[in-house]
């Protein structure tokens, strides 16, 4: 993942932590697809990725405040 994007992201998750419901919408729109592919890849069935898509955002909205960015390493 490119420096860039980690910022974006860190940037997006502040204003989530600040209340910011623009930040939660637009992190929503950056992961629900790619997030209900996995989901739907688990339980075959559409309305079951729907809520499995739900949850698995509750769950991540809730605990935002124990994320911390994780860089990746450089060339070494």
């Amino acid at each position: 993942m490119e420096a860039q994007a980690i910022h974006i992201h860190s940037e997006l998750i502040d204003r989530c932590r600040q209340g910011d419901r623009e930040a939660f919408y637009q992190l929503y729109r950056l992961y629900r697809r790619s997030m209900y592919n996995v989901g739907y890849r688990i339980v075959n069935n559409p309305e079951e990725a729907e809520d499995v898509l739900q949850e698995a955002f509750i769950s991540a909205f809730r605990n935002l405040n124990h994320y911390r960015a994780i860089l990746p390493l450089g060339p070494g």
